[in-house]
């Protein structure tokens, strides 16, 4: 139903939608978004609509007339994220980027982190486990990790 607005002035992800452009050009953008919502009966929570602002957070990203960027509020905290010593704060390490797990090859970055969180495994945090938190955490922090989905595939 939005497939001919996306990428033009719509991008969507579950049920965030972010419809962007010039001023001039927006108003126009926005009553086609909403006049499709319409016409479908798509109910939207005004509470939770923020209308014509020069940049939004959207799922820690910065949405903004020059694209999509990390948010700086976050970086701060996953960049002096250190090495868990315990496998709780292992759990909340991973937990910490559970947003992130559509980053390309998530699994295989932090296959030596999940390795220790099995049962009778011991905590033994090697250089290994220090590369894998080193590459998450780069991976976390450098725009942009969200992909928009491709609707032709």
């Amino acid at each position: 139903m939005f497939k001919e607005f996306i990428h033009k002035f719509l991008e969507v992800y579950f049920d965030d939608w972010t419809v962007f452009g010039l001023v001039k050009c927006h108003l126009v953008s926005l009553c086609l978004m909403l006049d499709t919502c319409l016409r479908y009966q798509i109910a939207l929570n005004l509470k939770k609509c923020l209308f014509c602002t020069p940049f939004r957070i959207l799922l820690g990203h910065v949405v903004c007339k020059q694209g999509l960027m990390v948010d700086l509020a976050n970086i701060a905290a996953i960049v002096n994220l250190e090495a868990p010593r315990s496998v709780k704060q292992l759990h909340a390490t991973l937990s910490h980027n559970r947003y992130y797990k559509i980053i390309k090859s998530y699994a295989q970055i932090t296959m030596p982190m999940q390795t220790l969180l099995k049962k009778d495994a011991t905590l033994y945090w090697d250089e290994e486990c220090q590369r894998s938190l080193h590459v998450l955490k780069e991976k976390v922090v450098t725009a942009p990790i969200l992909v928009f989905t491709d609707w032709k595939k």
